[in-house]
């Protein structure tokens, strides 16, 4: 996952950032960049913050468990898609704080 994806036209990645560290997260979207053709996208199901500020208990859960880990923001996740080499983001709201968004090249 941090060394090579497998080549596709679209890549579903759902529950994964929350575990990762931005610094890991940028390098498995890069690398999800890398796997797909032109006009390619990621797929990504995540649990999404709250744009105004406070204590969550996802939040907080994420750092107990997941030594770097995080729940983030619209606003996060789609400065980690832009830095991950993605120039289209979406995200459409599903349920509670469930979120799907999808990252195109």
């Amino acid at each position: 996952m941090f060394e090579a994806v497998p080549r596709g036209d679209a890549i579903f990645l759902k529950l994964i950032l929350h575990d990762r560290s931005d610094e890991n997260c940028v390098k498995l979207l890069n690398n999800c960049w890398k796997a797909l053709p032109e006009k390619g996208k990621v797929i990504v199901v995540e649990c999404v913050l709250p744009a105004f500020q406070g204590i969550f208990q996802l939040d907080l859960c994420m750092a107990t468990y997941n030594i770097g880990g995080k729940e983030r923001t619209e606003e996060e996740l789609q400065g980690l898609a832009r830095d991950g080499g993605f120039t289209g983001f979406k995200a459409l709201h599903l349920f509670a704080d469930t979120w799907v968004m999808e990252f195109t090249k």
